[in-house]
């Protein structure tokens, strides 16, 4: 796994430097410009573990929340329930143009919300 992941970035760094995209990578994202996401041999290297690991690992991972209890019904965590506090804030033109970019990936045909519902699902293709 290591061997291929580290393979994937040194690939994928020599992509970028080959179509000079380095130089320009850090700008687009600090200015809600330009292509949000560059296609990675990373990522797809990296999805194709995580599915492996997933699947090895389900049958003896048990999850638990704040609110898991033990045989007696104590809570086992010890931890207080979380509590949210929304913010609201004004964001620059910039970043509402990055934020919408982002959402209409997201909710295209190809985007992350079907993958990650793949993924949330267990139906990750290793």
């Amino acid at each position: 796994m290591d061997k291929e992941l580290k393979s994937a970035i040194r690939r994928d760094r020599k992509a970028r430097k080959d179509d000079g995209e380095d130089e320009n990578m850090v700008r687009r994202m600090m200015h809600g410009k330009g292509q949000k996401s560059l296609e990675s041999e990373f990522e797809g290297a990296m999805m194709k573990w995580i599915g492996t690991i997933r699947i090895a690992y389900a049958p003896s991972v048990i999850r638990r929340t704040v609110l898991s209890v033990d045989n007696e019904g104590n809570r086992i965590s010890g931890l207080p329930p979380f509590v949210e506090h929304a913010l609201v804030i004004e964001l620059y033109p910039a970043e509402l143009e990055n934020l919408d970019d982002i959402a209409t990936e997201l909710l295209s045909d190809t985007g992350g919300v079907k993958q990650a519902a793949r993924f949330a699902a267990g139906k990750v293709s290793c």
